[in-house]
C-alpha cells in the first residue's frame, strides 16, 4: 500500500510539472569516505607559526603583513595617527565628517559602487576613530585583494567634494538629534570626561565635534585637515592572511608612493583635571572620578592594565565575580547600582577612572564610597593581582583570535613603541607585573589631579572636587 501511495503522489507531481520526491534526480548519492576520489590530488599545507614583517616606503609609510596560520580571508587595515586631537575649536568635527563620508570616493568609483563591491565580495568594512587615530578596516577573499586595496586607497586619499560636505552635515544633524533622544549617564560622561580633564583643546576636543560649529565645515577644510595631519609618518597599511610580503608591498606602492614625505607636528598633551556637574530630575546619580596615567606605550602601562581588570565592572544584575567591582562595591554598599571602569590611552598620556551609579538620595554616600575604595587600591593583595593577570590574559587571547583586533594592536605598537604589539609580548609583559607595581601605580594615579563629573538628581549633594581631592592628597 505504501508503494502504491507513493506512485500516486508521483503521478500528481508529474501532472503539475514538479519532480516526484522519488525521482532519480533527487536521490542523494553516497560515496564511501575511505575511498580516494579518482583523479584527485589533494593539496596539503603544513601549519606554520605566524610571521609578521614590516617595510617602510621611501616617503615614510609603513607596511605590515601577517602570514596566515590557517586558511582565512584577507583582512586589510589602514591606520592613520590623527583625529579630533588635531582639530581646532573653529572647525571641530572634521574627523566625524570624514567618518560620515568614508565610503564616498570620486576618482574611480562612488559610494554606491563601493558599497556594492563589499556586498558582492562578502566583505566587512568599517571606519573607526578615537582622539588621535583613524582606522579603516575590512576583509575579503584573496582573489578580491587588489580590487579591495584600490577601493580602500581611494577612500583614504580621494579629495572630498561639495556633495561629500553636504552629506557629512546632513548625517551629523541626524546623529545629534538621535543622540539627544538616546542620551544616558554613561554616554554623557563619555562625551565630556576628556574635555573636563584636558580642557577644550587637544585631547579634550569632543569626538563628534561641537554641534554648533558643524555647519562651518566645508570640503576644503576636510581636504586641508588630511593634507596637514594624515601624513606618511602617521600612516600604517596592514594586512593579515598574506603569504608573500614583498608582493603585497608591490601592490600597495603605486597607490601611496606619490604622497610627499611631510612630518606632522602636534602639541604635547597637557592634563589639567576639572569638575563638571549636571543636575536633572532623575532618581539616579552617577559619579565619575578619573586620574592621569602614563603614556599608553610605556612599559608601566601593564600595571595599569592589571589594575583595570582587578577592579572590573559589575551591576546589580551581573553574576558574582572575584573583581573588586563586586566584592568591594556591590557587596559592601547596598545602595550601589553599578560600577564601570573607564580608560583612554594615547601616545603621551592616559586616563583611568571609575563610574559609580546609585539612587540620588545616596549621592553624597556614592562619592564617599568611591573615594574610600579608590584609596584602598593601594592595598591590593597578591591573590587579587594573580587573578587579574589570568583574567586579562584569557581576555586578550580571546580577542587575538580576531584578525581585525590583531591589526589594531599591531598599529598601536607601531605608533607607541615602534614595534608591533604581539600576543607573546603582551603575555610576557603582563605576566611580569608584580603586586608592588600595581600598588605603586594606584598611588601615582591618586596623586595626580582629580577629574570629577557628576550627573543626575543628586549632583548638588556630592562634595566638591576640592574636598574629594583633599582626601587623596592627605593619604
Amino acid at each position: 500500500m505504501l508503494r502504491g501511495h507513493s506512485r500516486g503522489f508521483g503521478l500528481l507531481h508529474n501532472l503539475f510539472g514538479v519532480l516526484s520526491p522519488a525521482s532519480a534526480g533527487l536521490v542523494v548519492g553516497q560515496y564511501p569516505p575511505a575511498r580516494p576520489l579518482p583523479s584527485h590530488i589533494p593539496i596539503e599545507t603544513e601549519e606554520k607559526p605566524v610571521h609578521i614583517q614590516v617595510s617602510t616606503l621611501p616617503n615614510g609609510i609603513r607596511i605590515l603583513t601577517e602570514s596566515p596560520q590557517f586558511p582565512a580571508p584577507i583582512t586589510l587595515s589602514i591606520s592613520i595617527g590623527t583625529g579630533p586631537r588635531d582639530e581646532d575649536e573653529t572647525h571641530s568635527g572634521l574627523t566625524f565628517a570624514l567618518h560620515n563620508t568614508y565610503l564616498k570616493t570620486n576618482s574611480r568609483t562612488n559610494e554606491q559602487l563601493n558599497y556594492c563591491m563589499q556586498q558582492m565580495a562578502g566583505t566587512r568594512f568599517s571606519m573607526d576613530y578615537d582622539q588621535e587615530a583613524m582606522m579603516y578596516t575590512g576583509s575579503c577573499l584573496a582573489h578580491d585583494t587588489y580590487d579591495f586595496l584600490q577601493m580602500v586607497a581611494d577612500m583614504v586619499l580621494d579629495d572630498k567634494t561639495v556633495i561629500d560636505e553636504e552629506a557629512a552635515q546632513w548625517r551629523a544633524d541626524e546623529y545629534f538629534k538621535l543622540r539627544e533622544v538616546n542620551r544616558t549617564h554613561q554616554s554623557w560622561i563619555e562625551e565630556n570626561w576628556l574635555t573636563a580633564a584636558y580642557g577644550a583643546t587637544g585631547l579634550g576636543m569632543p569626538l563628534c565635534g561641537y554641534h554648533s560649529q558643524f555647519q562651518s565645515i566645508g570640503y576644503s577644510h576636510l581636504n586641508q585637515f588630511r593634507k596637514q595631519n594624515a601624513t606618511p609618518d602617521r600612516m600604517i597599511i596592514m594586512a593579515a592572511g598574506i603569504n608573500d610580503h614583498d608582493e603585497f608591498v608591490q601592490a600597495v606602492t603605486p597607490y601611496f608612493k606619490h604622497i610627499s614625505p611631510v612630518t606632522a607636528c602636534r602639541a604635547p598633551a597637557k592634563y589639567l583635571g576639572g569638575e563638571l556637574k549636571s543636575v536633572s530630575d532623575e532618581a539616579i546619580t552617577t559619579v565619575h572620578m578619573s586620574f592621569h596615567g602614563p603614556p599608553a606605550g610605556a612599559q608601566s602601562i601593564f600595571p595599569l592594565i592589571i589594575l583595570r581588570h582587578l577592579v572590573g565592572n559589575a551591576n546589580t544584575t551581573s553574576p558574582p565575580t572575584a573583581t573588586r567591582a563586586y566584592t568591594h562595591f556591590l557587596q559592601k554598599y547596598p545602595f550601589i547600582r553599578s560600577l564601570k571602569y573607564c580608560y583612554s590611552g594615547f601616545t603621551d598620556s592616559s586616563n583611568w577612572g571609575l563610574n559609580l551609579s546609585g539612587p540620588s538620595s545616596h549621592s553624597s554616600q556614592l562619592a564617599s564610597a568611591l573615594s574610600t575604595e579608590l584609596l584602598d587600591l593601594t592595598n591590593v593583595t597578591d591573590s587579587e593581582v594573580a587573578r587579574a593577570k589570568k583574567r586579562f590574559q584569557a581576555w586578550i587571547c580571546s580577542n587575538f583570535t580576531s584578525a581585525e583586533y590583531r591589526l589594531y594592536k599591531y598599529a598601536m605598537g607601531l605608533r607607541f613603541e615602534g614595534e608591533p604589539r604581539t600576543l607573546p609580548y603582551i603575555l610576557e609583559m603582563s605576566g611580569k607585573v608584580t603586586t608592588a607595581e600595581v600598588r605603586e601605580m594606584a598611588g601615582k594615579l591618586l596623586g595626580s589631579e582629580l577629574t570629577m563629573i557628576v550627573q543626575g538628581g543628586g549632583a548638588l549633594q556630592v562634595p566638591s572636587r576640592a574636598n574629594v581631592q583633599s582626601r587623596f592628597k592627605s593619604s
